[in-house]
């Protein structure tokens, strides 16, 4: 038995070692990407603060009025509108110019006075936009890097689960040493404790990265990770249907941008950032979601569906609430 669980041992390590040799490279690309992605937001705020940042003034004007003086000077027909929890922060339009754009082009605009401060375009939204191709495709065809940064993902969670195999201890009474680093020894042996050590205490984040970062590249795991889960993982589009059918009041009116944000206050009554979602066409189904604020928030937002015609909240969804029944 013995015999058994050294050559199980060896062989684990083997695995662990080349296949850390044959995909480093492309490991290191794809974590140093994610992470000049990760502050996005942070660099291009730092890099044009004249495009977020506004002079705070006596009133606003209405959203209504916003997307009236950015469609009448851009032309298109504004997608979304981003109204932020900060009173010195610019409102973000999406604006579309043709109907089959899945994303239109970011505009930032001050609310007191009405002036365009600029859109997304430019140097930095290029620099972002390589370092995205980069992460998830290698800067290939989506068809052919989609794939390739995925096996390299299954090689990584790979070589995550054989580490801490090889890092568990045999018996349970030296567990303990694994936990800390030994400095009073030779240079050999502190390098082999860094790596040992320091792999474990991250291989719980590295395991999220990887189990999460899969969902991109692969459709059979993305439908097995939302069997598991419970919910839809990626869930895209306006599914809530209309409901009208003659029977309720219309509004001469529908409902204004002001009026729809308050009612998702109503639901949830957080401080945050509202992002309202137009329905496609002459629907009008309008989502509206809200967002949390703080270091520790969750990046998900919760949504209120809402006929702009009617006043009726369609569907409701409290990321809260959401199943979890990977444990189960």
């Amino acid at each position: 038995m013995t015999k058994f669980k050294n050559s199980l041992k060896s062989s684990i390590h083997n695995i662990h070692l080349w296949l850390g040799l044959g995909s480093g490279i492309l490991i290191f690309i794809i974590c140093l990407s994610g992470t000049v992605l990760a502050f996005e937001d942070e660099i291009t705020r730092l890099l044009q603060p004249g495009k977020f940042y506004v002079t705070e003034g006596e009133s606003t004007l209405s959203e209504e009025q916003l997307i009236e003086i950015l469609q009448s000077e851009e032309g298109g027909e504004v997608a979304y509108v981003i109204v932020p929890e900060k009173a010195d922060e610019a409102y973000i339009f999406s604006l579309k110019t043709k109907p089959e754009q899945r994303h239109g082009t970011r505009y930032y605009m001050n609310p007191y006075s009405g002036e365009i401060l600029g859109n997304a375009s430019g140097g930095v939204k290029e620099f972002f936009g390589f370092f995205f191709r980069l992460h998830r495709w290698l800067l290939l065809d989506s068809s052919i890097g989609r794939p390739i940064v995925g096996v390299a993902t299954l090689i990584f969670l790979v070589m995550i689960l054989s580490g801490i195999y090889m890092w568990w201890p045999v018996k349970l009474k030296f567990l303990k040493n694994g936990f800390k680093l030994k400095t009073r020894a030779p240079r050999v042996k502190v390098n082999y404790d860094l790596h040992n050590v320091l792999g474990f205490y991250a291989s719980v984040l590295l395991l999220v990265l990887a189990l999460t970062g899969l969902n991109w590249s692969f459709e059979w795991y993305r439908n097995g990770a939302s069997a598991l889960l419970g919910a839809e993982v990626f869930a895209r589009g306006n599914n809530v249907e209309n409901n009208e059918d003659g029977s309720q009041d219309i509004f001469t009116t529908p409902l204004s941008i002001t009026e729809l944000r308050a009612m998702a206050d109503e639901k949830f009554s957080y401080d945050g950032l509202h992002r309202i979602n137009f329905g496609k066409g002459e629907s009008q189904v309008t989502e509206v979601r809200k967002y949390k604020s703080g270091f520790f928030a969750f990046a998900a937002p919760d949504k209120v569906w809402v006929n702009r015609n009617t006043g009726d909240i369609l569907a409701v969804d409290d990321f809260s609430e959401k199943p979890f029944t990977i444990f189960i």
